[in-house]
């Protein structure tokens, strides 16, 4: 997806060729109110076409036909805060309004798909995908991570563009110093990192790991829930689940988790806590992708 906006956007990949956009985002004006709006709740309105949102002490958003966003900055607003709304909870309402499912996870390629590692914030998303990208791995997407359903094919998954955000202790682990950039606004010693390569074209999935909670345990252990499960653990791992629901998206969901359980497998990880344990998690992962034929 082809973004142009009037706003840096850090830890996206910037291109040079002149594309035309399938996205544009630019300043200007936008309205307090929507005309007859089908939903109205404190801070955001919606009609079949537009999501309207306002931030305090950053800004007002006006998203169209999942094409636009037009933004209005609060005085005194960072601009690296108002890109960190535009590129998160923004992007992700301008996904739902395209009709993508959006999921906290982070994917890499393996044998021509895509795995995606969910969990909630601090789970270890971007730690384990940096830590395979520097395997050899490509990044295709960290954090957001936005699924077309297609009757006609199986789910995939959109690249996007984004860089890795991983806090200085997984860096310094990880040692990729080389490759770490800006800060991210408002996380102090949390930084946007380069990967070694990425992935320019939407990908099958082939799999998702859902991340448990790191335990007290000398094992990595991946296990495969009850279907009816998986997709209920799926569907908890939404982009900011709040905004699926306020934007009537929870069958959509419901109906995206039937099938992606139909075309890939979904797992849980349980793993030690300890970073030292990187390595036996990287070869237990390696493992089952041979198990379920992801990889020779």
């Amino acid at each position: 997806m082809i973004v142009h906006s009037d706003i840096a956007l850090p830890g996206l990949a910037r291109l040079e060729a002149d594309l035309a956009p399938d996205v544009t985002i630019i300043g200007g004006t936008v309205p307090t109110m929507l005309a007859s709006p089908i939903l109205d709740r404190p801070r955001m309105q919606m009609t079949a076409r537009q999501y309207l949102a306002w931030v305090p002490e950053v800004g007002r958003f006006l998203i169209e036909d999942g094409r636009s966003i037009i933004y209005a900055v609060e005085q005194d607003a960072a601009p690296e805060k108002v890109a960190l709304f535009l590129v998160g909870r923004m992007f992700a309402a301008l996904l739902h309004q395209r009709g993508d499912v959006v999921l906290h996870a982070s994917a890499i390629e393996v044998g021509g798909r895509a795995v995606l590692f969910c969990g909630h914030s601090g789970a270890g998303k971007s730690t384990l995908a940096a830590a395979l990208v520097r395997e050899g791995l490509r990044l295709i997407s960290d954090d957001q991570c936005a699924i077309v359903i297609d009757p006609q094919s199986a789910p995939m998954v959109r690249a996007d563009g984004r860089q890795l955000k991983l806090w200085q202790p997984s860096i310094d682990a990880l040692t990729l110093g080389a490759s770490r950039q800006a800060p991210v606004y408002a996380s102090a010693g949390k930084y946007y990192v380069e990967p070694a390569s990425g992935r320019a074209s939407t990908l099958p999935i082939g799999a998702i790991y859902l991340l448990a909670d790191a335990v007290a345990t000398a094992a990595v252990e991946i296990s495969t829930p009850a279907r009816a499960d998986g997709i209920g653990l799926l569907i908890a791992n939404a982009y900011r689940p709040g905004l699926m629901r306020r934007m009537e998206r929870s069958a959509a969901y419901l109906h995206a988790g039937a099938e992606i359980a139909q075309h890939a497998g979904i797992f849980s990880i349980s793993r030690p806590k300890q970073f030292v344990a990187m390595p036996a998690m990287i070869a237990a992962l390696a493992d089952h992708w041979r198990q379920i034929g992801l990889s020779g």
